[in-house]
Formats: C-alpha cells, sequence, structure tokens
C-alpha cells in the first residue's frame, strides 16, 4: 500500500524551459517516481479561463511538445491519471533582439578600428 502511494505522490510534470517567449517551443516531461516515462496521458493547458485547451497525449518517452501564442502565467496538467499533476508555465513577450545585435555589431566595428590604429611601443609610424 505505501508504495503504491508512493508511487502515486512522487509523479512530475515538467515544462522545458519553465520560462520561455511567446512562440518559442516547450517540451513538457512526465514522469513517475522512478524517473520512468509515463505515455499515453493527456496533457492540457489551463491560461485561467473558463475551460482548458487540450495539447495533446504524451508519447512514449513521456513527452509533447508545443507552442505557447497566451501571454502570462498559465498551468499545464495530466488529467485522467490520480493524482492530478499540474506545473506553472511563465510565457513573456519576446525581446527586441534587432537592436541587440545592432549595439554587437557596432562594438565589433569600434574594436576593429581601434586594432587598427594601435601601434606596439618603439614602432614608427609611416612616413606620409
Amino acid at each position: 500500500m505505501l508504495a503504491i502511494l508512493a508511487a502515486c505522490v512522487f509523479q512530475s510534470i515538467e515544462p522545458i524551459p519553465s520560462v520561455v517567449e511567446r512562440g518559442e517551443v516547450v517540451r513538457i516531461v512526465v514522469k513517475d517516481a522512478a524517473g520512468q516515462a509515463l505515455p499515453a496521458l493527456e496533457i492540457s493547458l489551463d491560461a485561467g479561463g473558463p475551460t482548458a485547451r487540450r495539447l495533446g497525449l504524451s508519447d512514449a518517452r513521456g513527452e509533447l511538445e508545443f507552442v505557447p501564442e497566451e501571454l502570462g502565467e498559465l498551468v499545464l496538467r495530466v488529467r485522467g491519471h490520480t493524482p492530478e499533476l499540474a506545473a506553472p508555465l511563465l510565457v513573456v513577450a519576446p525581446r527586441p533582439r534587432l537592436a541587440l545585435r545592432i549595439v554587437g555589431i557596432a562594438a565589433a566595428l569600434a574594436l576593429l578600428v581601434g586594432l587598427a590604429r594601435f601601434r606596439p611601443p618603439g614602432r614608427a609610424r609611416p612616413a606620409a
């Protein structure tokens, strides 16, 4: 009886990563207490509304991949299993990457110009 209770209590659902930008792939892994995959379990996404969105069934490795479209704190749930499993998932807005790329290119160009102007001590400048 205690083994059955332990097997039920120590099952887990884990989103990888647990914080993700909207539009990126999230991998959900469902395992038992021994770390073995739990296949064919229904996984749904609860965004705080009246109904949860069904994502699908876990595969033979106990995994399911999906791309979240909603923003905010969401809850992943495994239904049809005792006990019901739940895990938080935070979906944030995508960061602007163009500005970071422009800053990176400008910094690289400044470094190249600085290296081109550098003269080791004792080395004379060429006469013009």
